[in-house]
C-alpha cells in the first residue's frame, strides 16, 4: 500500500465514520436497531468496505490486513459496536481466503457484496470448549452432521454466512472450518443476549512496565511504569492521575512484597501486622508516566469511564512477563521475591 493509498483510505474512512456512523450512534445505543445497521452496511458498499480484503480476482479490492485494521480503528472512533460488525465480516473473509479455489469462487464474491440487493455479512464462530452444549461434528449415514449451540457470537442476527471452527481429535493440532449459510434448514439464530446497545468502549487500559533484575541477589527493581487509560472524559485531571500513580505503587507492592502467611495447622494468620506484612515504601517508587485518553465512549455522564482499581490489578500481573524478559525464566507465584528469582535461576534449591 503506497502512501497516497494509505491517505485516501484514511480520508474515506474518516468521512464515512463522521457522516454515516456518528450521527446515528447515540440513537442506536439507546434504541438498538438491526435496520440501522443494515442501512449502514448498504451505505458502506459505496466505499467498498465489505470487499476491502477480498482479492480483486473475486470482485474485491485486495487490500492488506493492516488496511482493514486502519478502517476498523477509524470506525470505532465513532462507534465500536458498528466497527465490530465489519471486524467479524473481515474475519470471515480471511478464513475463506485460506480455502480452496471452489470455496473462494463460491463465497468471496458474495461477501464482497457484488451484484447483491441485500447485505451479505459474514462472521466467525469458535467452539466453546467448556460449554455443555458445545458444537459437535459427527458422521451419520455418510453425512457430516453439526449439532449443538455456539457460544455468544457477534453478527448472529446480521450475518448470512458463518465460518464455524470445529475441533478435531484430542491433540488440538487439526482444526476444520465449515462455511454455513444461515438459511440452511436446522440453523436457527438464538435470542439476543440483551447487551445494552452498540456503543461499546473500544479502549482498555494499556500499561507498560520496565524492570531490572540482579541475577546475583535476585532483587527486582521496577524502573518505570507507563499508564494509558481511557477515562471517557477528564473531569479532574489530578484525581485521574492520582489513581494511576496510586494504582502503580499498589501494584508494585502486590507483585513484589505482599503475602498473607497462615499457620498450616491452625489456619491462623501469622503476619497480620504492618511489621511482618511487607508493603512497598517510598524507596520502591519509580518514575510513573500517566496518559489519559478521552474517547467519550463510556456509559457514565459525559461518556465517563471508571479508572479506580484497574491499574493496581494489572501492574502485578505485568511483573511476571517483565521478569521473564529480564531473566528468561517464568515465575508465576506472587510475590516475586529475590529467593524465588534465585531459585528460578538455579542458584538456590529452596
Amino acid at each position: 500500500m503506497t502512501t497516497d493509498e494509505f491517505k485516501e483510505i484514511l480520508d474515506v474512512s474518516t468521512k464515512f465514520a463522521g457522516k454515516e456512523i456518528g450521527p446515528g450512534a447515540l440513537e442506536a445505543d439507546l434504541h438498538p436497531s438491526i435496520d440501522w445497521t443494515k442501512s449502514l452496511w448498504t451505505k458502506s458498499l459505496e466505499v467498498g468496505f465489505p470487499g476491502l480484503l477480498i482479492p480483486e480476482d473475486y470482485r474485491g479490492f485486495g487490500q492488506s490486513a493492516l488496511c482493514g485494521a486502519l478502517v476498523l480503528d477509524t470506525l470505532a472512533s465513532e462507534c465500536a459496536g458498528a466497527a465490530s460488525v465489519f471486524a467479524h465480516h473481515f474475519a470471515a473473509c480471511t478464513c475463506i481466503m485460506a480455502g480452496n479455489k471452489k470455496q473462494k469462487e463460491t463465497y468471496l464474491p458474495l461477501l464482497a457484496n457484488s451484484d447483491t440487493t441485500g447485505p451479505i455479512i459474514g462472521t466467525v464462530v469458535f467452539l466453546p470448549y467448556l460449554d455443555d452444549n458445545r458444537l459437535t461434528l459427527s458422521e451419520k449415514t455418510g453425512k457430516l452432521t453439526l449439532s449443538g449451540t455456539s457460544q455468544l457470537t457477534g453478527n448472529v442476527l446480521l450475518a448470512r454466512y458463518f465460518c464455524v471452527f470445529l475441533d478435531e481429535g484430542t491433540d488440538k493440532k487439526n482444526i476444520t472450518c465449515i462455511i454455513i449459510d444461515k438459511n440452511t434448514p436446522g440453523v436457527k439464530p438464538g435470542d439476543s443476549a440483551g447487551f445494552t446497545g452498540l456503543k461499546l468502549n473500544p479502549f482498555a487500559p494499556i500499561i507498560f512496565e520496565e524492570v531490572e533484575v540482579d541475577p546475583e541477589t535476585g532483587e527486582i527493581h521496577v524502573t518505570r511504569v507507563v499508564n494509558v487509560n481511557d477515562v471517557g472524559k477528564v473531569i479532574n485531571r489530578m484525581s485521574c492521575e492520582g489513581q494511576q500513580y496510586g494504582g502503580s505503587i499498589m501494584g508494585i507492592s502486590r507483585g513484589k512484597f505482599e503475602e498473607v502467611v497462615h499457620d498450616p495447622v491452625t489456619g491462623v494468620m501469622l503476619n497480620g501486622n504492618l511489621i511482618d506484612y511487607k508493603v512497598a515504601t517510598i524507596k520502591d517508587v519509580c518514575p510513573i508516566d500517566t496518559v489519559l485518553v478521552e474517547s467519550g465512549m463510556g456509559y457514565g455522564p459525559y461518556g465517563l469511564i471508571g479508572i479506580g482499581e484497574d491499574v493496581g490489578t494489572v501492574v502485578p500481573g505485568l511483573l511476571v512477563p517483565a521478569v521473564f524478559n529480564a531473566i528468561g525464566v517464568w515465575i508465576d507465584e506472587f510475590p516475586i521475591t529475590p529467593a524465588k528469582v534465585l531459585k528460578a535461576l538455579g542458584k538456590i534449591s529452596a
